[in-house]
C-alpha cells in the first residue's frame, strides 16, 4: 500500500490542512489484513475472531492514547481515556475504507 499526505502549516507550525491518499487500499484490505488481524487481537489478548470488532478496539484503542497523552489542556478531547473509548466505540466503523472517524482523530490527535 501506498499513502501519500499533503500538509499545509501556519507560521506556528500548527497543521491547518491535510489530504491524505491511500492508494492500492483494496488490495492491502483484502492481502495483507488477514494476516494483521491475529496478531492485533493477540497484543490486546481479544479472543474474538470478529476482523472488524478486532480493528475498531485495536484503532480505538491508539486514538484514545495518543489524544491522552497530546490532546491536553485546550486541546483536550475527552476527559478520560474511558470516555474516549465510549465516545469512539459508540460510532459505526463500517467498510474498512470508510473509518474516517477514527483515522481522522488519529491524525488530529
Amino acid at each position: 500500500m501506498q499513502m501519500e499526505f499533503f500538509f499545509n502549516f501556519n507560521k506556528k507550525g500548527e497543521i491547518t490542512e491535510y489530504d491524505a491518499i491511500f492508494r492500492r487500499w483494496e488490495w492491502a484490505m483484502n492481502d495483507i489484513w488477514p494476516h494483521l488481524v491475529p496478531y492485533m487481537a493477540r497484543w490486546m489478548g481479544m479472543t474474538s475472531t470478529n476482523d472488524t470488532e478486532i480493528f475498531q478496539q485495536y484503532l480505538t484503542r491508539k486514538v484514545c492514547r495518543t489524544a491522552e497523552q497530546f490532546c491536553i489542556g485546550e486541546n483536550e478531547q475527552y476527559s478520560s481515556y474511558d470516555q474516549c473509548m465510549a465516545f469512539l466505540l459508540d460510532k459505526p466503523l463500517g467498510q474498512f475504507d470508510r473509518c474516517a472517524v477514527r483515522l481522522d482523530r488519529r491524525a488530529h490527535s
